[in-house]
């Protein structure tokens, strides 16, 4: 028996099959305090002259706003909030607003915090609703995330795992300023957890 192996050569005209164009990449680059906001998409998502801006937001009453937005939304999924970042992110074009043609990746770095670990990414509309990005943190720290439509964004340097530490305090409220009675109560809490404020080690409140 002789094994026989064949070898068939097809020769194909591609002489008029025409090019595919692979659209170019671009990046925009923002300084904004302590941080880097970067913006990486294809040349076609944006008007060629188009120019990124980039805010923080720190008008207190924006700020009470979009903390009160984060904070139910921290009771809602469970998590602790250790830091809140936010911007206002958006491109022009001779000072009018434009958006993306298609999707593009925004990366956030944090120059002067600590490595973040853990990080969610909201959007924040007009009317304070809040949308969870489904953002990340590389590995050397910076919060990625991808969108269509750029405003107001919001990091939260959160903890979702593992325990914090409270210390429950106790006042007496008839004194000029309030004195301070019994020691401190220090307990350790899952995420989420609740605690009885009224009953302590060193105390039990009744009516």
């Amino acid at each position: 028996t002789e094994d026989v192996s064949t070898e068939n050569t097809i020769t194909e005209d591609v002489s008029d099959t025409p090019d595919i164009e692979i659209p170019s990449k671009k990046e925009w680059s923002v300084q904004v305090g302590n941080a880097t906001v970067k913006v990486n998409g294809s040349a076609d998502a944006l008007p060629a002259d188009a120019q990124l801006s980039v805010t923080e937001i720190t008008s207190e009453d924006e700020v009470k706003e979009i903390e009160k937005a984060v904070e139910e939304k921290a009771i809602e999924e469970q998590f602790s909030i250790k830091n809140i970042f936010s911007y206002d992110i958006k491109f022009l074009v001779d000072g009018e607003e434009v958006q993306p043609g298609n999707s593009v990746k925004v990366a956030v770095t944090l120059n002067n915090e600590k490595k973040i670990n853990d990080a969610d990414v909201y959007h924040v509309d007009d009317e304070n609703n809040i949308e969870n990005m489904d953002g990340n943190v590389d590995k050397n720290g910076n919060v990625e995330f991808e969108t269509t439509h750029f405003s107001t964004y919001v990091i939260v340097d959160n903890k979702r795992n593992g325990k914090i530490n409270v210390t429950i305090e106790h006042y007496d409220g008839t004194t000029n300023p309030a004195s301070k009675i019994y020691a401190d109560d220090v307990r350790t809490l899952t995420i989420g957890q609740k605690v009885d404020c009224k009953k302590a080690e060193n105390w039990d409140i009744s009516k």
